[in-house]
């Protein structure tokens, strides 16, 4: 075994040292891992007792962590490594011990953060954490079977690269439950003084502790927001402790290769209702495309469950019937940290390229396309989408070259790549880009946007851009940058919420119940605020409870 030089004074210590002969610093090359040091709160993401991600921090801050008593619905997510005193005792060694639960609870904390949650607390060999709140998810259990999911395999690795130093593999059971809690707030430390409480944080504790080594459980509750989205197994309903009732669960098994839509109620279909006048101006902006032949821009912007969704699903209908080339981007919270995913994201769908489709076909597919389009810049664009897309290069000349060149100059090269992919795609037939979720898009994927108006005032391109709003930072620069540049080819849609006449009609539409009570019709449209969603959701809270029966 090697000597170990100190990092701190540079001393070379003997092998299977564990601290510095000269100034006592521990050697972070010793044992199975490094430790976790101190850092200040700027240095946030790298130490494991802190809450939050330096990138959530002001994120949490601005969804009001101070107010205390929140009744919230959130999904809750336990992890706790299986086996802990067969590890410890196989490991025999408890600071190494201790390291190796550092590192793990770690690694599970960077994935609660990788998409949206907030670590509640740390439970010895694993953690309690809050899906939906400070921040608020509509899509709250999915973001947390991600995060599951993300932990399993996380583990895995490191199992697979502490193999021959431990001899057996590391795993961990996890429990999922959804429901309203309490919570409280954040002191200004963003130390672990934010909790929730409550029958919800019970079950979810019960249900982690029934799981299998390696086993994700997921409640009733978590698998009917998520059945679209992932693959379940059912289990047999279980008998929990300090649970009277028998509890049924469901084995989280992966990501569905093809998701289905996690929105509407099955058996239950309305006609879209209040949207009309802004149908009609996304239509007339592809109308006036095609006999123009200049770009124009529409941001569609409204809070979550407003019918923005809907609203461009009747849009992409009509786009079915037009002469016009539609491509799609969607930008995700957990591709939030992957540059310009939204444009990586157009890229593969114009591809036709899944989860299934292996790095070889992409690659094959991405130099067939390029060629098929651009056939005489193919090699000056391919390498830099080869870049972007993370995709070996098929140029070793090309490699030589982006290895010499600056950040900023191959940030020009990919945004000039992907322009002149796009302005391909035009000469052959107008293109009407769908950019979706823009909120969760990264800061490189809005400056690539931004870059991309210019091509708007020559060619047949329309760009829709979908986010809940565009008041602050790169949104709001960005859509005034539009604004000002295309003027009247600039449309500005806000979707607000529907009148009460408007809501009516809509659960007319979903529900047509002859004898329902007038008082609780009106109770229920009020309760839903305008929102179609809501309107759906309470809809379904009342199926679920059998309140409303289908006959």
């Amino acid at each position: 075994m090697s000597s170990i030089q100190c990092r701190n004074c540079g001393f070379v210590n003997p092998p299977n040292m564990r601290f510095c002969g000269n100034c006592g610093l521990r050697l972070l090359a010793t044992g199975i891992l490094p430790v976790v040091e101190s850092v200040s709160e700027q240095e946030v993401a790298k130490h494991l007792g802190e809450l939050v991600g330096a990138d959530l921090l002001d994120r949490f801050r601005q969804a009001g962590l101070e107010a205390t008593g929140q009744h919230r619905k959130v999904t809750v997510l336990f992890v706790d490594l299986s086996g802990y005193t067969q590890l410890s005792e196989q490991i025999n060694d408890s600071e190494q011990m201790y390291e190796l639960v550092q590192r793990c609870t770690k690694m599970f904390a960077n994935d609660v953060y990788k998409y949206d949650g907030i670590v509640d607390k740390f439970t010895g060999d694993g953690l309690m954490a809050l899906f939906g709140a400070p921040i608020a998810h509509e899509n709250s259990a999915e973001l947390a079977i991600r995060a599951a999911l993300d932990m399993q395999a996380d583990l895995e690795k490191l199992s697979l690269e502490l193999k021959n130093q431990l001899g057996f593999e590391i795993k961990a059971h996890i429990g999922l439950h959804a429901g309203s809690v309490v919570v409280g707030g954040v002191g200004s430390n963003m130390m672990m003084n934010y909790t929730a409480i409550g029958d919800v944080v019970n079950l979810a504790s019960r249900i982690e502790a029934a799981a299998g080594s390696g086993i994700i459980f997921a409640s009733d509750a978590v698998y009917k927001q998520a059945r679209t989205l992932f693959d379940f197994e059912s289990a047999t309903a279980l008998q929990l402790k300090g649970i009277s009732q028998s509890v049924p669960v469901h084995r989280v098994l992966r990501a569905k290769n093809k998701p289905g839509s996690v929105r509407g109620i099955e058996g239950l279909y309305a006609p879209m209702i209040g949207r009309d006048g802004e149908l009609d101006r996304l239509q007339q902006s592809v109308n006036a495309m095609n006999s123009e032949k200049v770009g124009r821009f529409s941001a569609v912007s409204g809070e979550a469950g407003i019918g923005k969704s809907r609203l461009i699903s009747e849009f992409k209908f009509f786009l079915s019937r037009m002469p016009v080339q539609v491509m799609e981007g969607y930008s995700l919270i957990y591709r939030k940290g992957v540059s310009y995913w939204i444009f990586q994201d157009m890229i593969l769908r114009l591809l036709e390229a899944d989860a299934e489709t292996s790095r070889s076909e992409l690659q094959s597919r991405l130099q067939e396309h390029i060629a098929r389009v651009l056939p005489k810049q193919a090699d000056d664009i391919l390498p830099y989408l080869q870049q972007m897309l993370s995709l070996p290069l098929s140029n070793p000349e090309a490699d030589k070259r982006i290895n010499y060149l600056a950040a900023d100059q191959l940030r020009q090269q990919i945004f000039l790549a992907v322009r002149d992919l796009i302005l391909a795609e035009a000469r052959q037939k107008p293109v009407v880009l769908i950019l979706e979720d823009l909120h969760w898009a990264d800061s490189g994927s809005l400056e690539l946007l931004d870059f991309l108006l210019d091509s708007l005032v020559k060619y047949p391109i329309v760009i829709v851009a979908v986010s809940r709003s565009y008041a602050d930072g790169k949104l709001s620069d960005l859509i005034q940058h539009a604004s000002e540049l295309l003027r009247l080819r600039f449309t500005d849609l806000s979707l607000k919420s529907l009148s009460p006449d408007q809501s009516d009609r809509l659960f007319s539409q979903l529900l047509a119940i002859q004898n329902m009570p007038e008082s609780l019709r009106t109770h229920i449209i009020q309760r839903a605020s305008g929102i179609p969603l809501y309107l759906e959701e309470i809809l379904r809270m009342l199926m679920d409870r059998n309140l409303l029966v289908r006959v």
